[in-house]
């Protein structure tokens, strides 16, 4: 976690840099405002930028630190191309957008405003390539735990079709346990996933409901709506392909590897028939989407979703209040 300690200092020096130099312009779009004991106080932008990039920093070393089968790395070793195109495009587009803003800025702070954004560049470019390598970490590292499911898969039923007759009920049993403590890693595949969007989540309420909002002026509403539409996206794509390929796949293999060794546990005895029937029962339940949802519907999966239902019910509140103050205003 070297290179994000670095990162990290070095994005709060650019982002210090540029506030410097654009000075009362920042302070006039930028600036955050707030009050204590009803009176007004304001503080440089800069101080709200450096804690999303912080907590942000945060968000990637506790991911990274959950990622089961790669780290930030091993991702640069194991998919260089795809990592450095990633960065020259965030480069170009960062500087593109810095430029452009500057040069259609007001009237004599074009020149200013250019110099701003050249000293913001290091930070705009460190911030969007940690949410890239956060998405590229996620989606890596599922697909490779995909592989090892499907790995493990045929090893549980290699397990079973090679029971001898005497032994069925017994491997019957191991293989059934070793299922459940396969099926049991879910959560822990999908715990980056869920760490990630309750981080995005929590960014999302300080944008929207802090001061640090007066940062993002009024983009800070479209903001949080467009980073939520990612994170459910990434929930449902994600959580799709492991439900899919993983999970239920697993569930299936297993199946069709007990279906032939029905007449053979029938044949073995009364209490080998009877636990046939229950794994195989208990299997089928257990791939359903519901029963893959409630296995996720605890620590990290449930505290994003509580965290979801807790900006939804603040977006509400927030409407209400809105509309009840344009109401009175035209009342008045």
């Amino acid at each position: 976690m070297l290179i994000v300690a670095c990162a990290l200092i070095i994005a709060i020096i650019s982002v210090s840099i540029a506030y410097w130099i654009a000075g009362p312009i920042w302070q006039r779009d930028h600036e955050l405002k707030y009050t204590i004991g009803g009176e007004p106080k304001r503080m440089s932008g800069a101080v709200g930028e450096i804690a999303l990039v912080c907590f942000g920093a945060a968000l990637l070393a506790v991911v990274n630190n959950f990622a089961s089968k790669l780290s930030l790395s091993s991702l640069f070793a194991r998919y260089p191309v795809a990592s450095s195109l990633t960065l020259v495009v965030i480069v170009i587009v960062v500087l593109a957008y810095g430029v452009f803003t500057a040069m259609t800025a007001r009237p004599g702070e074009k020149r200013r405003l250019l110099a701003t954004y050249l000293a913001y560049s290091p930070y705009s470019i460190i911030f969007f390539s940690g949410c890239a390598l956060l998405a590229w970490l996620l989606i890596a590292d599922t697909w490779i735990n995909g592989m090892i499911a499907r790995e493990q898969a045929a090893a549980a039923r290699d397990l079973l079709m090679s029971a001898p007759a005497g032994d069925l009920p017994v491997r019957l049993e191991q293989a059934y346990i070793d299922t459940q403590l396969v099926l049991s890693q879910v959560d822990d595949r999908l715990t980056p996933v869920f760490i990630f969007v309750s981080g995005v989540l929590v960014i999302n309420f300080l944008i929207r409901y802090t001061p640090l909002r007066h940062i993002f002026k009024a983009g800070a509403a479209w903001i949080t709506h467009v980073s939520t539409a990612l994170a459910l996206l990434i929930v449902v794509v994600i959580g799709g392909w492991v439900y899919l390929f993983q999970y239920s796949y697993f569930i299936q293999q297993f199946i069709d590897a007990m279906l032939p060794l029905r007449d053979a546990a029938q044949a073995d005895s009364a209490y080998a028939l009877e636990r046939f029937g229950f794994i195989y029962l208990s299997l089928e339940n257990d791939k359903s989407l519901f029963a893959f949802i409630t296995r996720l519907a605890n620590e990290w999966g449930g505290v994003a979703t509580l965290l979801g239902l807790l900006q939804w019910v603040s977006q509400q509140v927030s409407r209400r209040s809105t509309r009840k103050s344009e109401t009175d205003k035209v009342g008045a």
